[in-house]
């Protein structure tokens, strides 16, 4: 057993020595290479920007290696990157690849056929859904022609490609792959040559402009979908697909994956006590839905449920609920107000992810951890309750929250992610308990407005430079100098000396923090966030002793009034 052991470990080094890492010097794209396949992927790439060429190869030591993939999240958040040029080296395309790419503009490819091959593993993997312009040897796309040697259409192919006006498909094409046009808001009409047999799940989902698909063969599997607003018919006029309103009846017990997505034309549906779960993108991009009742006999809404209803104004998740999915309601941008029930344990990553509507929201203390992305681009969230159940806050949470004036981090999280706080250009303050142990690279990137930092962390542990750093002087990488650090007292020199609290120079010991009375959410002082708490333990229907600050047995609207009274001096 012992050298089966050795041997594993042996296999392992053996494994980890075969990859290393190459930067461009002139763009600082990193690249992964494995000396055995003589491949190379890239990798993340933080500091991208400005104009970037994608090696098609590079040579380390007299090797010769081919770049063939783009990594997961390679250029996540790489926020000044202007424009990408892609070779037809390059076979696949990593999730979150280009997550938070705002001010992506053009994207350039030289091989149409290679391009349509790409393999794009899911949410913002093509640049094109920031980009929305394709351009081929500098030439704009808008009249799209799918070359002879393409034999398919790969899925997200062209996803987001605002500015296509039209398609040829030639009859070399069989397949057409899932949202392979969606958000093609520019396509009026289509005709599918009689070669294609399938046409996958929401090929055209979001293409608003698109009133007519002509499929030629009536053999083609094509899934309904895809388009709500377009009449799909066959050459014969026989018609596939097309729908106007809905109605469930009351013997559906779940709604599945992708029912409705794409129905923009659809306003309103109920949503009958015979559904306990609603599925996987299943009203997405149902643009037109205003409101929408969800039963207490629903338990999870799954991942991209309502993603992109913008119309979508207010939603009442019930009791029942337990889960809510990945990007469920991700850009519904006019939804201005939330309900989380207690009965929910988990909010998937990116859920409310550019809600910009939305003003403030309590989370229940029934959940643990805020995910990836949470409320990523929430940019009118104003407040924020954060329960004390909550032991860890993950990666771009809160990020683009720019009207957050304030966060009071509860003494039950431990750790905050990277970029979780990035961009909350209106956070003035921030209190971070003893309890954590670890904040990620840029957790609180670009807090422009940030004055006051009150940390109770006694034993300070290093932290990257990003953190606190502010992006506005780029050349100087300026630092919050003029913000007020607070530090526990006899601390001091300690953060003096620990790698990246060391730049702060205005840095002023707090007298030893003893327990105060009222203080439910363990930030040292009693404020409007304890009677959010106390709210928060009402709302859990249960008497949780710390929340009986008045000492009658229970937790009621008395305790309420006992915080009050200590805010006043009574």
């Amino acid at each position: 057993m012992k050298k089966i052991t050795i041997l594993f470990a042996l296999l392992l080094l053996t494994l980890a020595a075969s990859a290393d890492i190459y930067q461009d010097p002139e763009t600082k794209v990193n690249y992964e290479y494995d000396t055995s396949s003589g491949t190379a992927c890239v990798s993340e790439s933080f500091d991208a920007s400005g104009d970037i060429t994608i090696l098609s190869s590079f040579t380390v030591d007299g090797k010769e290696y081919s770049v063939t993939s783009i990594g997961q999240s390679a250029f996540n958040w790489c926020s000044r990157l202007t424009s990408i040029t892609i070779p037809s080296s390059v076979t696949s395309i990593g999730v979150y690849a280009f997550s938070g790419c705002w001010s992506l503009t053009s994207v350039h490819i030289t091989d149409l056929t290679a391009w349509c091959r790409i393999e794009f593993n899911g949410f913002h993997s093509n640049p094109l859904e920031f980009a929305n312009r394709l351009y081929l040897n500098g030439e704009e796309i808008k009249d799209l022609v799918i070359p002879n040697s393409a034999t398919s259409i790969g899925g997200l192919a062209f996803s987001g490609c605002s500015s296509l006006t039209s398609v040829t498909i030639p009859n070399s094409v069989t397949s057409i792959g899932s949202l392979a046009f969606s958000g093609c808001s520019g396509l009026t009409s289509v005709t599918i040559p009689s070669s294609v047999t399938s046409i996958d799940f929401a090929a055209f989902y979001d293409c608003n402009s698109l009133t007519s698909i002509v499929v030629e063969s009536s053999n083609t599997v094509y899934d309904s979908r895809n388009n709500c607003n377009a009449i799909i018919k066959t050459e014969t006029n026989k018609l596939i697909a097309g729908c106007k309103n809905t109605t469930i009846p009351n013997s559906v017990e779940s709604i599945g994956e992708y029912a409705f997505c794409g129905y923009s034309s659809m306003t309103s549906i109920t949503i009958p006590n015979s559904v306990e779960s609603i599925g996987d993108y299943a009203f997405n991009g149902c643009s037109g839905l205003t409101s929408i009742t969800i039963p207490n006999s629903v338990k999870s809404i799954g991942e991209e449920a309502f993603g992109g209803c913008s119309d979508l104004t207010s939603v009442i998740i019930p009791n029942s609920v337990t889960s809510i999915g990945d990007w469920a309601f991700d850009w519904c941008s006019s939804m201005t107000s939330v309900t989380i029930p207690n009965s929910v344990t988990s909010i998937g990553n990116g859920a409310f992810n550019g809600c910009s509507s939305l003003t403030s929201v309590t989370i229940p203390n029934s959940v643990t951890s805020i995910g990836y992305g949470v409320f990523w681009d929430c940019s009118g969230l104003t407040s924020v309750t954060i329960p004390n159940s909550v032991t860890s806050i993950g990666d771009y949470a809160f990020s683009n929250c720019s009207s957050m004036t304030s966060v009071t981090i509860p003494n039950s999280v431990t750790s905050i992610g990277k970029g979780a706080f990035n961009g909350c250009s209106s956070l003035t303050s921030v209190t971070i308990p003893n309890s954590v142990t670890s904040i990620g690279d840029g957790a609180f990137l670009d807090c422009s407005s940030l004055k006051e930092i009150r940390s109770y962390i006694k034993n300070p542990f290093a932290i990257d430079y990003s953190c606190f750093s502010n992006w506005d002087n780029e050349e100087s990488q300026l630092y919050f100098t003029t913000a007020t650090f607070y530090v526990p007292k006899g601390t001091k020199e300690i953060y003096k000396a620990t790698e990246g609290w060391n730049y702060f120079t205005n840095i002023i010991e707090m007298e030893d923090v003893e327990p105060v009375e009222g203080d439910l959410n363990g930030d040292g002082k009693v404020n409007v966030g304890d009677i959010m708490a106390i709210i928060n333990i009402m709302a859990a229907n249960t008497n949780d002793p710390k929340g009986d600050v008045n000492q009658d047995g229970k937790v009621n609207v008395g305790d309420i009034m006992a915080i009050i009274n200590i805010m006043a001096g009574k």
